[in-house]
């Protein structure tokens, strides 16, 4: 980028949009057309908007089953089935928005981000005994 061309305190800048950055089909190959960007002229900021770029949207559904049981006043059986992505969707990490590298607009962690849950489906069973 051309940070070293700005005098702000964070010497922050953002790229200059020059086409439609938005994709008919996007996947983790490709998230955004990172060719819709360049460089912003010396000693400018840049014309995208902040927060322009919206990586894959997460959802996770944790399912819970369980049933108790009274044998005496005071002991208890419960039974405990817990399913942990029960839909086992595939939450992609966020791509890579450095838009003049080769790897601009890729998903390089198409398995699960890092802060994406479980992963694929994961089921327990427990069992737990009150007295």
């Amino acid at each position: 980028g051309n940070q070293a061309f700005l005098n702000s305190p964070d010497m922050s800048s953002r790229p200059q949009l020059i086409g439609d950055a938005s994709l008919a089909n996007q996947s983790a190959n490709l998230w955004f057309n990172p060719l819709a960007y360049t460089t912003p002229p010396p000693y400018t900021f840049g014309n995208a908007g902040r927060n322009s770029l919206r990586g894959p949207n997460f959802f996770e559904a944790d399912w819970s089953l369980s049933k108790g049981f009274k044998f005496k006043e005071r002991v208890g059986l419960e039974f405990r089935w817990d399913v942990f992505n029960v839909i086992n969707r595939q939450n992609l990490a966020l791509p890579n928005t450095q838009v003049d590298s080769s790897a601009g607009g890729i998903i390089q962690d198409i398995q699960i981000c890092s802060t994406c849950g479980n992963g694929m489906r994961n089921m327990q069973f427990g069992a737990h005994i009150t007295f």
